[in-house]
């Protein structure tokens, strides 16, 4: 990727290469700690905290990759960089994503099939063993591309939701509900991370910490009132009460991005912090529009 940003004459998709090559550097850091991490797992209170890091570098690995291809998707490529860029990054986004399959199915697996790990009085992330209580069948991995179709990242949308596909099956409330769990995991993990971050390094991470706090506690709201919404005619206050705070959740970390988009990024801090809230930005944004197409279908239909 390196060679093919240097390359003369790619016009502006020069610049969707150099990000790939950022994008891609942050991928390697995130998967070479996630090794780090794995070399040090035994069985302990730390056991839980140390998957859930590891799931969480992963995670963000695979969104680093989708964000790659992302920018390579947007601009009409041609020559080498369209046939040797692009695929490269989907070979090694295929490779990530199995990866952090197996590494979930050995989280669940390690605490027979405990779906979520309670960590400082709050559920931290969800442990999904779905592949393997529920195999996934061909109807349902397409239900969820088909149903992504309406985020505004559906590869991300795709590959943060199939693992979970044959839990999911093609019911469009579980969807939501993962939508919402999976979003709340990386949001909660990214807000932890804020939190142990050096605040000196600019008051743009102060605020933006409090924002994911809240916006936590909104996508908490928001699963807790999925769970009330059944055939009833008060599911429509329901699902609007889940439409609000999902959507303000997302504009809380809009907030935080416009915070930081005034500061240089040139210390790791920032820079770091920045990556996390763009990629909770981006699953908030897809759940945000699966909640929607969930909303108008229940109140459309009689």
């Amino acid at each position: 990727m390196k060679r093919l940003s240097k390359t003369h004459g790619l016009n502006p998709i020069e610049a969707a290469a150099l990000d790939c090559v950022e994008e891609s550097g942050h991928a390697v850091d995130e998967v070479q700690k996630s090794i780090d991490e794995l070399g040090h797992v035994a069985r302990g209170s730390n056991f839980w905290v140390q998957m859930s890091d590891i799931q969480t570098w992963v995670s963000a690995a695979l969104t680093d990759e989708d964000t790659c291809m992302d920018a390579f998707d947007e601009h009409h490529m041609s020559g080498r960089v369209e046939s040797l860029g692009p695929r490269y990054i989907v070979n090694v986004a295929h490779l990530t994503s199995n990866a952090l399959a197996l590494i979930n199915s050995y989280a669940s697996v390690s605490n027979e099939a405990v779906d979520s790990v309670w960590f400082s009085g709050k559920w931290l992330c969800p442990f999904s063993n779905y592949s393997t209580l529920f195999p996934p069948t061909e109807a349902n991995t397409d239900y969820i591309k088909t149903s992504c179709k309406v985020a505004m990242y559906p590869r991300l949308c795709y590959n943060s939701l199939s693992i979970s596909a044959g839990k999911i099956q093609t019911n469009p409330k579980q969807l939501v509900h993962t939508s919402l769990n999976v979003t709340l995991a990386f949001t909660q993990a990214t807000s932890v991370t804020m939190k142990s971050l050096n605040h000196n390094a600019s008051a743009a991470l102060v605020d933006c910490a409090e924002e994911l706090g809240d916006t936590v506690e909104m996508l908490q709201q928001s699963i807790e009132e999925l769970g009330r919404v059944d055939g009833a005619s008060s599911s429509r206050f329901q699902l609007s009460n889940i439409q609000t705070w999902v959507s303000a959740a997302f504009t809380n970390e809009d907030t935080c991005e416009d915070g930081f988009a005034n500061l240089p990024l040139n210390g790791k801090v920032e820079t770091t912090a920045h990556r996390h809230v763009t990629k909770a930005a981006h699953l908030t944004s897809n759940a945000l529009a699966l909640v929607n197409a969930y909303a108008s279908a229940k109140t459309a239909s009689p």
